[in-house]
């Protein structure tokens, strides 16, 4: 079984870059925001991204750092999936689970945006309820993410970066050629 997870900042892109090999590889994907969110709605929780957070907390307080990245685990045993995409890893604790399980088949993607006006602008146009809708806010939920997973040492954990700064057609590119070379395709 191999698992390629993508982890990267707010607006970054991880979700595309799953959709698309779930799409045009026929790779199955779970997002561990998907998780939590199904979480939530357990507990009527209205999904904004503080509720989210906090909801994820509660989860890791209650069940363990490594809850999320077991439950993703879980469903891929469950499913017998050779290959599978992840969106949304946040902790080492999260790598360091997909790791001690599948060993060399978990690979890690930094999906990269350094630019935050980019990032924020996508956040912006995507509208979900949960996402902040001033820049400042959009700042404020970085130090948040920073301050309650430590992303920034986290993506140092990545084998691969996809920098996602310019047109889909550049991402997809890349995304192509990386899966070329994790999967042998």
């Amino acid at each position: 079984m191999k698992v390629i997870g993508t982890i990267g900042m707010n607006g970054a892109g991880k979700n595309t870059v799953i959709g698309y090999i779930s799409r045009n590889y026929g790779i199955p994907v779970i997002t561990i925001s998907d998780l939590i969110g199904k979480a939530a709605a357990t507990d009527g929780i209205e999904p904004t991204r503080e509720n989210l957070t906090q909801v994820a907390l509660d989860h890791i307080r209650k069940y363990g750092r490594d809850y999320f990245p077991r439950e993703v685990i879980r469903i891929i045993e469950q499913n017998q999936w050779e290959t599978t995409g992840v969106a949304g890893i946040r902790s080492y604790t999260d790598v360091e689970t997909f790791r001690k399980r599948f060993g060399e088949d978990f690979t890690l993607v930094h999906v990269d945006v350094p630019d935050l006006l980019i990032r924020f602008q996508r956040v912006k146009n995507r509208g979900e309820p949960k996402d902040p809708k001033t820049f400042d806010e959009f700042l404020e939920q970085d130090k948040t993410e920073e301050e309650n997973f430590q992303l920034s040492k986290v993506i140092k954990e990545a084998e691969y970066t996809l920098r996602n700064d310019k047109d889909i057609e550049a991402l997809f590119a890349q995304i192509d050629k990386l899966l070329a070379k994790i999967l042998g395709l």
